[in-house]
């Protein structure tokens, strides 16, 4: 069980030594409950100065997306693309030479510029190459080192009250409440703490001094953890402390609300284009599928040949009789009426179509289009739009639709 349980044989002698202070007994052992990187000193500083990381005209990560990220490099230990790309975005700003810094050297140009500001010995880069494997309060150091380095402002935490106890809260962008140590606390935190132990004649490593350094503490980053806090802190008498945090919580709250909006603006904008992305790999893979894939969706298709009839059997009779037979198209088509007459270029012998003068005597009633005789002229002539129109049009500079008959 944890040292802060009942059952934990740690419980009694930690309570034995703070009897004289409930509150600052409570305040110690709620934040032992937050003991992730949330609840360090520059996990404030990174929280605060993500704006001044990111200016106006410079690609913005939401902070909820870098939250989140760096947890899952902290659980899994794999490279995160959004803290890679600001990584590389502050060694641009303070690097001599920011064109030469990408994502395959940017580990690097990181080591060098560290090596500068703290000597080789105390980098923490020296010993482990790579800035994805090491632990994220280390990784928030490098950071917050990076952004003094490159000049830009850097910002504080906004203070909402001081308790009784000489306690400092803080309201850090993203929402967060984090309580800074007064001394009674700080000195109860070290006697009570086995993370402060110095090994005699060790020297610890920055790793051990940034775990053993914890002046800011995570107390509450949801609405009701904010509320459970308010509601504590005035069950112990200070009620003016509960006050303050009671009116900052809206203002929390707001701050949670824009960083969501934020968080799923940017994921439907990944999402739409790894959905497009998808898209257009699919379509290259189809375009580009091996030639012996395409060879077996292929099937043959067998075409018969035309019967070929021997000429020397046949005689000169029926010969006469298959031209007959196998009389052009014209002579075939001259039982249907010329859309073009009495304006065809062409004399009747010519036409494939037969020029008749004698108007149809059953018109409406006769074949239509079909019919070989003359029908009366339609009203609208040219402007006649109707493809099926069984009247004459005489103005037509275009061909009429195709008779049922040719078509056949």
């Amino acid at each position: 069980p944890p040292p802060s349980s009942p059952h934990s044989p740690l419980f009694l002698p930690r309570r034995m030594e703070s009897d004289n202070h409930p509150y600052l007994n409570w305040l110690f052992e709620y934040n032992e409950a937050h003991l992730g990187f949330t609840n360090s000193y520059y996990f404030v500083q990174f929280c605060e100065n993500i704006t001044s990381i990111c200016q106006e005209g410079e690609e913005m990560i939401p902070l909820i997306a870098i939250v989140k990220d760096l947890q899952m490099e902290e659980q899994d230990g794999n490279e995160s693309k959004n803290i890679r790309q600001l990584v590389i975005h502050l060694l641009k700003l303070v690097s001599l030479t920011p064109n030469q810094i990408d994502s395959s050297n940017y580990n690097d140009h990181l080591r060098q510029i560290m090596d500068d500001i703290l000597n080789q010995e105390r980098n923490p880069l020296t010993y482990c190459p790579y800035f994805c494997s090491l632990d994220t309060e280390v990784k928030l150091y490098i950071l917050f080192l990076l952004q003094q380095k490159s000049q830009r402002t850097v910002k504080y935490p906004k203070l909402i009250v001081t308790d009784s106890e000489d306690n400092q809260y803080f309201l850090v962008n993203g929402g967060r409440l984090h309580v800074e140590y007064g001394k009674k606390l700080n000195d109860l935190a070290k006697r009570q703490s086995s993370r402060g132990k110095r090994i005699e004649g060790k020297r610890l490593s920055v790793e051990d001094e940034l775990n053993e350094l914890r002046p800011m503490k995570l107390l509450a980053e949801t609405r009701e953890q904010w509320a459970e806090v308010a509601r504590i802190i005035r069950n112990f008498g200070e009620n003016e402390t509960s006050l303050r945090i009671t009116e900052k919580m809206e203002e929390a709250l707001l701050m949670m609300m824009v960083l969501e909006h934020d968080w799923l603006r940017q994921s439907s904008v990944l999402q739409s284009e790894e959905k497009l992305n998808r898209m257009i790999e699919e379509e290259i893979k189809q375009f580009t599928q091996p030639k012996s894939i395409l060879k077996t969706e292929l099937t043959p298709i067998k075409i018969k040949a035309k019967p070929r009839f021997a000429q020397e059997n046949i005689d000169a009779s029926e010969k006469k009789d298959m031209q007959a037979r196998r009389r052009p198209v014209k002579y075939l088509n001259k039982h249907l009426r010329c859309h073009f007459f009495p304006d065809c270029p062409l004399s009747n012998d010519e036409c494939d179509f037969s020029h008749q003068e004698k108007l149809c005597d059953t018109f409406p009633d006769c074949r239509g289009r079909d019919c070989p005789y003359q029908h009366m002229k339609c009203t609208v002539d040219r402007y006649c739009v109707d493809e099926f129109c069984i009247y004459a049009h005489f103005e037509q500079k275009h061909p009429r639709l195709e008779s049922r008959c040719e078509r056949l």
